[in-house]
């Protein structure tokens, strides 16, 4: 069996990829770089933007070669409709069973599929004692580490799609003895459980400790530290989720100026009002001396994401935000920070609805305001015509 993957090539080597391509060769399967050559078009699903790239593929394929569509976004509805066969879930078990079958009809058969036929079961299975160490470049390893989260933040799609599973402690420990001193192991996971351990294996895992940290002192200033912080105000991180502290946030920030070391923080618009970033500015220490080591904040509007308790709510009840406005209050704090520009709402509203669609004619409608701008046009525009996407429930979190 010949397989070609239909991918962005900006993402051939990361660590899911790679994984894949193993499990394909152990199965006594090949991956083939022309698609003329292949048996089966894969195509992973991992996030909603790829909707492009797998459109683009069964269009060019459909009624040629078998599209086979994975990855968590791979299980919302309007997905059947661009796929003929979708793997629901992990794809040990599906590899396995694709590597046995001798008529490509049989795939149907396998548990986890699905097609406009047939439901198939998600398979939550993860063997880690059979995964492999990848080599990514010379100083970079991905290790599988986990599907999932147990924090169920009430935004977040990944971790209400998928059942939590988290790799042993024995087995990364195992790893981080294995690979040499100056290389890293990166951990494909959305939840880190080992808090606790020791400093010298979280320095190879590139992570940090707040409670410690000594050992990273001015020896490493190109580190770069990235957070989740996603609300201005503490009680709303709580209500989401997402309980950080505007205390820890202090913390970091003051631990970064002494290690020397850059954080870039990621905030949610929409569910905010503008004025309630003071309250997040509180939590930055006046620092008019030096601009380094900088703090970046990036933002993105908040989507309500299927699967979450936030699905269903009305897209056009969102609030504003305007980052020039927060960049001029931290200039007059803290001259570490730089605030990045917020990428057009329409972005927001066109992944959110497209997640909504169940036909196709509602797939492409939304698809063809990919590239519009501006959010009141978008919104206009689906209300002339698919008004009941844009949801029906009051926003209780606004």
């Amino acid at each position: 069996m010949k397989i070609y993957f239909s991918e962005n090539k900006r993402y051939s080597n990361c660590g899911t990829m790679q994984l894949l391509r193993y499990l394909i060769s152990k199965n006594n399967m090949e991956v083939v770089e022309n698609a003329n050559n292949c048996d089966i078009v894969f195509v992973s699903l991992f996030d909603i933007t790829e909707f492009s790239n797998l459109r683009k593929t069964y269009l060019t394929f459909k009624g040629k070669k078998p599209v086979i569509v994975g990855g968590d976004v791979a299980k919302l509805d309007f997905v059947k409709n661009y796929a003929d066969y979708i793997c629901l879930g992990e794809a040990y078990h599906f590899i396995e069973e694709l590597g046995k079958i001798k008529n490509i009809k049989e795939i149907e058969n396998i548990k986890n599929v699905t097609t406009k036929s047939k439901e198939g079961i998600i398979d939550y299975d993860i063997d880690y004692y059979k995964n492999p160490l990848i080599k990514a470049s010379k100083k970079v390893i991905y290790y599988y580490g986990g599907k999932g989260c147990p924090q169920k933040c009430k935004f977040c799609f990944y971790s209400h799609v998928n059942s939590y599973s988290q790799i042993p402690e024995s087995l990364v420990l195992s790893a981080l003895k294995k690979i040499p001193k100056s290389t890293k192991l990166y951990l494909t996971s959305a939840y880190f459980p080992f808090p606790d351990m020791q400093n010298c294996y979280l320095k190879k895992l590139g992570m940090i400790d707040l409670k410690i940290g000594q050992y990273l002192k001015r020896k490493y200033p190109s580190r770069s530290f990235r957070m989740g912080i996603e609300f201005f105000k503490e009680s709303k991180r709580k209500e989401m989720g997402k309980p950080i502290s505007d205390e820890k946030i202090t913390e970091a920030v003051n631990k970064s100026l002494y290690w020397n070391h850059e954080i870039t923080m990621y905030l949610l618009a929409g569910l905010e009002k503008q004025e309630d970033m003071y309250k997040f500015i509180e939590c930055f220490p006046e620092y008019q001396k030096t601009y380094s080591p900088r703090i970046t904040i990036h933002f993105q509007y908040i989507d309500f994401n299927e699967k979450t308790p936030l699905e269903g709510l009305n897209i056009t009840q969102r609030n504003d935000f305007n980052t020039d406005s927060m960049q001029k209050e931290f200039n007059k704090k803290n001259r570490r920070v730089r605030v990045m520009q917020i990428k057009y709402k329409a972005n927001s509203t066109y992944r959110t609805l497209l997640q909504r669609t169940k036909n196709k004619e509602e797939t492409e409608f939304v698809y063809s305001l990919r590239n519009e701008k501006n959010n009141d046009v978008f919104i206009n525009k689906v209300m002339k015509i698919y008004p009941e996407l844009l949801g029906i429930k009051e926003n209780i979190y606004v």
